[in-house]
């Protein structure tokens, strides 16, 4: 890949370009690509942010507030779990192949009809 042809990829969409352009040393557009990325990140972070400030609560008592919260969590016993995943497990099984088989007849009835045509 040449210079030219690297710099018409818009290097946000392509990872191709930017590691091509990162193995010829084209390191420009590898910073462009990366500055966008950083940018993406701070923005992220700063509605995160906001959105805090704009909490009726300080941070430090929402977490004491959640740590409160999760003491009051009655959590399930392993005698619990164990069937309540089995069961889960079980019925999953059961719906894939239900699906399965129905998505074999559906293709079979397609390709019967489509062979009329």
């Amino acid at each position: 890949m040449t210079f030219a042809e690297i710099k018409e990829y818009p290097l946000f969409l392509n990872h191709t370009a930017t590691f091509a352009a990162y193995r010829e040393k084209k390191w420009y557009f590898v910073k462009k690509y990366l500055t966008l990325k950083r940018n993406s990140m701070y923005i992220a972070l700063g509605l995160i942010v906001i959105q805090g400030f704009q909490m009726s609560i300080s941070p430090i008592q929402f977490f004491r507030q959640v740590r409160q919260e999760m003491k009051k969590v009655t959590w399930p016993t392993r005698k619990e779990v164990i069937p309540t995943c089995t069961m889960v497990i079980a019925l999953v099984a059961m719906a894939t192949a239900f699906f399965f088989v129905v998505d074999m007849i559906l293709g079979w009835g397609v390709d019967k009809i489509l062979q009329l045509g």
